[in-house]
């Protein structure tokens, strides 16, 4: 089998003698960081999360999650990192999508080795660096992720969010890194291996570009008998991420394609600092999908304010629109009922409290 086994033999093959740190040091070059993210949702004014009764799944619930990141440094050369991510019920995995139970998983957990001349090796689950929108809400430029994310998050199903698991390499020559990598099979196929190639250029510090593909089985994409889509996989992902900043203005956006179910995906993002504390973003999301499908699209509006060093109070409403009814005919005359092809038609309102630490 292909499947990875990914820290053990990799971890015992790194050079490491001349670097012996004992656990005293490696508890002392220990780092903490983390927040806390509480989302309510003022109003559900879509028709994304209603049940069989009308009624919405998600309007007047609150959602928290809590992130705990550890690094250390084992040696010179060494790091080692994990991320314990914690939510509660109602806790948006992708948000806004919402999971109805608490739980605890892994957003990261890795070894970093640094070779000389600015070579990384990195083995373990991490993050993507292909999209434009970061994985965790301090990061992001307004409450929800775009569709563009939701696509990742849905397409490395194995793991929760945009996250890998595998072996990458990175390389870093001038203003250029090259990217690399050897991953578990991000559909989760059975003795399959996913493939990573990517590049990010930084031409100064306010230009960022980053392009690349993972490859992907793409599955049979069937149907039960029911009619509704099971395997829905897109196969190979093409992405590509742009952000510009000059003085108080941000500009940004992302470009996607798939093998399968994703024809185009687009967004653009603008974010204006008003004040140090006062920042506004606007972001529209336009996704085009395969066969019969028409456009799904989402604009987002968000007001973000730093009420303290630690502390965000943010706001945001999402307007939706998808042409995508659940049960359309696809290419091959089969019904296909899958939730992610519906962002929901309507409006929801957002509150946010982040406190970092």
């Amino acid at each position: 089998m292909k499947k990875l086994t990914i820290l053990a033999p990799l971890v015992l093959a790194i050079p490491t003698t001349a670097y012996s740190t004992d656990a005293k040091t490696v508890v002392q070059n220990l780092k903490a960081s983390g927040f806390v993210d509480v989302v309510y949702v003022l109003s559900d004014g879509s028709d994304e999360f209603k049940n069989a009764d009308d009624k919405s799944e998600a309007d007047k619930k609150f959602s928290v999650k809590g992130e705990l990141d550890v690094e250390t440094e084992l040696n010179p050369r060494t790091t080692l990192r994990m991320d314990l991510d914690l939510t509660t019920g109602y806790s948006p995995d992708t948000n806004p999508l919402l999971s109805t139970s608490d739980s605890a998983s892994f957003e990261q957990a890795f070894v970093n080795y640094a070779f000389e001349q600015n070579m990384n090796l990195k083995m373990g689950v991490f993050n993507n660096r292909l999209g434009f929108e970061r994985e965790d809400a301090p990061e992001l430029y307004q409450i929800s992720h775009s569709q563009l994310w939701a696509i990742w998050d849905e397409q490395t199903s194995t793991l929760n969010g945009n996250n890998l698991a595998g072996v990458e390499f990175s390389a870093n020559v001038g203003m250029v890194t090259l990217i690399a990598g050897l991953l578990n099979d991000i559909n989760a196929e059975p003795e399959k291996i996913s493939f990573k190639l990517a590049a990010e250029v930084k031409p100064s510090e306010s230009l960022d570009i980053v392009a690349g593909l993972i490859s992907a089985d793409s599955g049979e994409n069937t149907h039960n008998a029911a009619g509704t889509f099971v395997d829905d996989q897109a196969g190979t992902i093409i992405d590509a991420a742009i952000t510009w900043k000059w003085n108080q203005l941000m500009l940004g956006g992302g470009l996607l394609t798939a093998e399968e179910m994703y024809d185009l995906g687009l967004q653009a993002t603008a974010n204006y600092a008003f004040t140090d504390n006062l920042s506004g973003t606007a972001r529209i999301d336009y996704v085009k999908y395969e066969g019969d499908y028409d456009n799904s699209t989402s604009l987002t509006l968000a007001a973000l304010f730093s009420a303290a060093e630690n502390l965000y109070f943010n706001a945001e409403i999402r307007a939706m629109q998808n042409d995508n009814a659940a049960g359309a005919t696809k290419a091959d005359g089969t019904s296909d009922e899958n939730p992610y092809r519906k962002t929901g038609d309507g409006s929801m309102v957002f509150l946010e409290v982040i406190g970092t630490f």
